[in-house]
């Protein structure tokens, strides 16, 4: 319980940050454009998600011709061109995009290939239990960001865009819950990729002003 209370802390204090920093690129962009643009903590959910759409979109080479677009208003990147601020900005859109391409899968994999903690019929659970949780995972990560106003979590949206991810990980969890032996070497993995998160910091998302 206390582990779990500090996570929630760590995620928070990012939340904050993350949006204290997308505040001081919108102070500049009110400057250079002459809008008045900020956003609160209450935006959170829904600044993630346009992000999101935004870096999957994003050619870093063309980044000045690229567009952040929100519910009442549009970033456009072509406002830094020529400015004072255009190499910050630059690379501060690098962060966005390094950011959100983050995942564990290289740090999991490796670490399965040279563990000893499993054994190697263990370590073909993991794989599998690990495969099909990556999948649905980037299948609903691509929904959101494709979609920024689409209720994930809908039936139709379920069916239409992830229904063959959900239904492989469902499956696989049917069955490691009828195989109790299964079921502990999966609860094993999910401390083992816990401890692997924490020890890896999420990219440091900053606006050097």
């Amino acid at each position: 319980m206390a582990s779990s209370k500090i996570m929630e802390d760590i995620k928070q204090k990012y939340q904050e940050k993350m949006v204290n920093e997308l505040n001081k690129f919108l102070g500049v962009y009110n400057e250079l454009s002459q809008t008045s643009v900020t956003f609160s903590m209450d935006d959170y959910p829904f600044i993630i998600r346009v992000l999101g759409n935004y870096v999957s979109r994003l050619d870093l080479d063309n980044w000045q011709e690229s567009e952040m677009s929100f519910e009442t208003f549009t970033v456009s990147m072509s406002v830094f061109k020529n400015t004072l601020y255009e190499e910050k900005v630059h690379q501060f859109v690098k962060r966005l995009k390094d950011a959100f391409q983050m995942n564990l899968d290289d740090e999991i994999i490796d670490y399965l290939e040279n563990t000893k903690d499993f054994t190697e019929e263990e370590k073909l659970i993991c794989l599998g239990f690990h495969e099909r949780a990556s999948n649905l995972n980037r299948a609903m990560k691509k929904e959101m960001f494709d979609n920024v106003t689409s209720d994930v979590l809908s039936k139709e949206v379920i069916s239409e865009k992830y229904a063959n991810e959900l239904r492989e990980f469902n499956e696989y969890t049917r069955f490691a819950s009828s195989r109790p032996d299964v079921a502990r070497v999966i609860q094993r993995f999910d401390m083992a990729v816990k401890t692997l998160a924490s020890k890896k910091s999420p990219t440091e998302i900053f606006f050097d002003v």
